[in-house]
């Protein structure tokens, strides 16, 4: 029989009186990580020299950069001002003080004294004119016994070369003298042996001349010499007739303005006192007698008439008759006596 045990928890299990089996821990282990000095320094040392190395690239490639566009920037600089230097070039080459320059220097060029004394200060006169290192050799005169002066000079054009050369062209006439032998053959030996008698020769001259200059933006030089050219300034151009614009006037109008235009032609030759009632005009000709006029178009705009005609006068003091043409601009007049007005007239 067993005995109730008086001992027992109210409500335990009866199990729960016997030992419980204890669990097995697990062991703990404590994880080192192994890491030497060594080490450590090696790793710090790369990272340094690493960011030193990118810090240096970078700076390689920003200088680099830098440098390329400064380069550019200077290079579009350099540019400009020569460009612009052209310009300044450009505009000296084509101004008038050209000509004036190219005028003095074959004033003095063609210019050529008797005396050698003056031939001496001819050439120190034209190496002012010259670019430097200029060979005068071909300037000397010194097989030339007489003398040559200018008696006209006048400027034609400029033939532009480049922005800093250009040709200069003139007319010029000169006049060459020289002492000549005399032609007759000696009468006999006494004549043989007398001293030759010479005469003055003269011979005068037209030519064209082109003087090739140079500038430096400031002044101007001559960099060759001079040469002898032949140009026909004439060219076979075609005429065209220009014809007015505007609407065609009727019969009545043309016998009018014909009428009208003999009148005022009349007035305009001789500038008597009918001329201010009949044109805007402060003076007209002067000794110019009418003879008779040819309208070659006439056309209206409105109110406003434009013609172009021929007149022909005659000098009063002579016999002689010229034919001129003029553009007239005529407007409506309120006046009965003078139903058109020159408004303009050229």
């Amino acid at each position: 029989m067993k005995l109730p045990k008086l001992f027992q928890k109210k409500g335990a299990s009866p199990k729960e009186g016997k030992p419980k089996n204890k669990e097995k821990k697990k062991p703990f282990y404590n994880r080192r990580i192994s890491f030497s000095r060594k080490k450590a320094t090696r790793v710090a040392s790369f990272l340094f020299f690493s960011v030193i190395a990118l810090s240096l690239l970078f700076n390689i490639i920003f200088f680099s950069k830098y440098q390329a566009i400064r380069d550019s920037v200077k290079a579009q600089e350099e540019s400009l001002e020569e460009r612009l230097g052209d310009v300044s070039k450009a505009d000296m080459i084509r101004s008038d003080a050209v000509a004036a320059f190219g005028m003095d220097f074959l004033r003095q060029y063609f210019f050529i004294p008797k005396d050698d004394k003056e031939r001496k200060e001819r050439l120190d006169v034209l190496s002012r004119y010259l670019v430097q290192g200029f060979d005068t050799t071909g300037l000397q005169t010194e097989d030339f016994s007489g003398n040559r002066s200018v008696k006209d000079l006048r400027y034609l054009k400029t033939e532009r070369l480049s922005a800093k050369k250009a040709k200069l062209h003139y007319q010029i006439t000169y006049e060459i003298t020289e002492e000549v032998e005399n032609g007759e053959k000696p009468k006999n030996e006494k004549d043989k042996k007398a001293k030759k008698e010479t005469q003055p020769k003269v011979v005068a001259n037209t030519v064209e001349v082109a003087v090739p200059v140079m500038t430096d933006g400031k002044g101007y030089a001559v960099y060759d010499y001079p040469r002898l050219v032949k140009e026909d300034l004439r060219s076979n151009i075609e005429g065209k007739k220009e014809e007015l614009q505007g609407d065609p006037i009727t019969s009545t109008e043309q016998k009018e303005i014909q009428l009208f235009l003999e009148k005022f032609f009349t007035s305009y030759g001789m500038s008597d006192d009918k001329l201010p009632f009949m044109a805007k005009v402060d003076y007209g000709l002067s000794n110019q007698v009418f003879q008779s006029l040819n309208i070659q178009q006439v056309v209206t705009t409105g109110n406003d008439y434009q013609v172009i005609v021929h007149v022909r006068y005659t000098d009063r003091e002579t016999s002689l008759t010229n034919l001129y043409s003029y553009d007239l601009k005529l407007s409506k007049a309120n006046q009965d006596n003078n139903k058109y007005f020159v408004e303009s007239i050229q």
